[in-house]
């Protein structure tokens, strides 16, 4: 009376799951090692003065502050 499917292991299925995960998170660590090194070069890069002063200038929350009141500022003096 009992007529159930005898239990299996789908090897192939497992498998091909196994493999899927291991290559994507091989390009995932591709991606972050790749964008790592370029952080890292770049945080190591010795600037000159004259940078150093131009990105002390140009970074942080007044720059976005800046440009966050040119916007306002350009489109009200040119409405639609």
């Amino acid at each position: 009376m009992d007529n159930r499917v005898p239990a299996r292991i789908h090897w192939f299925s497992i498998i091909n799951s196994l493999l899927i995960i291991f290559f994507l998170s091989a390009l995932v660590g591709m991606i972050l090692i790749k964008n790592l090194k370029r952080d890292i070069s770049q945080y190591n890069k010795d600037l000159t003065d004259e940078e150093k002063a131009e990105e002390r200038e140009e970074s942080g929350w007044k720059v976005r502050s800046q440009l966050a009141a040119l916007s306002c500022s350009i489109q009200y003096a040119n409405p639609p």
